[in-house]
């Protein structure tokens, strides 16, 4: 039995007699050339502006508010795009000046 492990990393077999290197695979990054090349002829607004600023990009964001702006586009002619911060950048302050 082997243990999975990220691609380019080693395996040991359960016997830990040895070892072997996983094959290297990657998906490449969604953006708009991708989608041309893989033929995609879906709703797409290129050249929206952004018009939110999105604090976190968890599954509830992703699936159910960024949904309603998708909608929006869609349907009601908003022309907009969202910009998404990691939740990891949140933590980060804006620097204050000491009391003197």
């Amino acid at each position: 039995m082997e243990v999975a492990s990220p691609a380019g990393w080693m395996v040991m077999h359960s016997s830990g007699r040895f070892f072997k290197k996983v094959e290297e695979s990657f998906m490449e990054r969604l953006n708009y050339e991708v989608l041309k090349k893989s033929g995609y002829d879906g709703y797409v607004l290129k050249d929206a502006p952004e018009k939110v600023l999105q604090f976190g990009e968890g599954n509830f964001l992703r699936a159910f508010v960024d949904y309603w702006f998708d909608l929006a586009n869609e349907k009601a002619g908003w022309n907009g795009k969202c910009c998404l911060v990691p939740v990891s950048y949140t933590h980060l302050t804006l620097p204050t000046t000491p009391y003197v």
